[in-house]
């Protein structure tokens, strides 16, 4: 089995669109000073298409972004100062329901602190179906950027980690001032990570089966604050995961979605690939390893991306 054809895509989907829907839970987590002046305001919440570095006008092929992948049911929010010094925090959440199984969020009040060059920090679908947890976020931004969400990957029908979600995690921010005449704020969040679509066309002329779709060096740390660049990281730091999607007839097309945290400016032997095994007449084939990027000299797999690997097996 020759893999005949390789297309990277990256494209713009459809702007989500996400519903207002009543407060579940809503609670502070931090006492601040009774003296701190602050003020209502109304928080606009919009999420933003995937990025598309290399091809801004190239439209989605097949398939749509799979709805569950829009969905925001909490979120964090964490105002700093222009010291650096959280002053307010904040969460809501909303629960699910035997009626409506899933929820979605788009604007709310939130009490926020007046304050002059402050940065405000938005996580979304940390804590899905928790309540009343203990604030988990840094005191200074400086600690908040350093923060990381550990990724766990699915590995088999039983186990638990991506692709099982039910809402992507999302990052913004906004920085600027907070007056006493502000009434409203616009945020907008991007995924913190990054999907893969895996597009496999069997022209081997036979049926295959026993498929092993495999990726390697999948990252576990997605950072909340946008980076430019990996830490510094171990071995531990990285993973493999293997999926077994169902036999491949032949003539048929297969469409797979994976979920990767980024790996930017990776180091030789540290970039995410993908391996594709299968057995085709008692035989065992598979590709070379395929690395993703943003072009074949740069395997950056940025954040709140769609790349798609189209795969002509023969």
């Amino acid at each position: 089995m020759n893999k005949s054809r390789i297309t990277y895509i990256l494209y713009l989907a459809a702007l989500l669109s996400l519903g207002l829907i009543s407060c579940s839970q809503e609670k502070d987590l931090e006492q601040f000073p009774s003296h701190q002046e602050s003020v209502t305001v109304l928080l606009d919440i919009l999420a933003e298409d995937p990025i598309d570095s290399l091809a801004p006008a190239t439209m989605a092929t097949s398939p749509l972004i799979p709805d569950i992948e829009n969905l925001i049911r909490d979120i964090w929010v964490i105002q700093y100062d222009s010291y650096g010094v959280a002053r307010t925090q904040y969460t809501k959440h909303y629960r699910e329901t035997d009626v409506l199984p899933v929820r979605q969020l788009r604007s709310f009040p939130i009490e926020l602190a007046v304050l002059q060059n402050c940065t405000i920090c938005f996580v979304v679908n940390l804590n899905p179906d928790q309540a009343g947890l203990a604030s988990p976020w840094a005191n200074t931004l400086i600690g908040f950027k350093d923060q990381y969400k550990e990724i766990f990957y699915q590995s088999g029908a039983d186990s638990l980690g991506l692709p099982d979600v039910k809402g992507l995690y999302m990052f913004g921010y906004y920085q600027g001032d907070i007056t006493a005449a502000t009434t409203s704020l616009n945020v907008t969040l991007g995924r913190m990570l990054s999907r893969i679509n895996l597009v496999m066309h069997n022209a081997t002329g036979d049926n295959l089966t026993n498929i092993e779709v495999t990726i390697n060096n999948a990252v576990r740390r997605a950072y909340y604050y946008t980076r430019t660049e990996n830490p510094t990281m171990t071995s531990a730091d990285y993973t493999s995961f293997t999926d077994q999607p169902e036999d491949l007839a032949a003539g048929d097309t297969t469409n797979l979605f994976y979920y990767v945290a980024p790996n930017l400016k990776p180091v030789d032997g540290t970039e995410t690939t993908v391996t594709v095994q299968a057995t085709k007449n008692n035989t065992i084939v598979s590709t070379y390893p395929i690395a993703l990027g943003n072009t074949a000299n740069d395997h950056t797999i940025n954040r709140n991306g769609i790349y798609t690997i189209t795969l002509s097996l023969k």
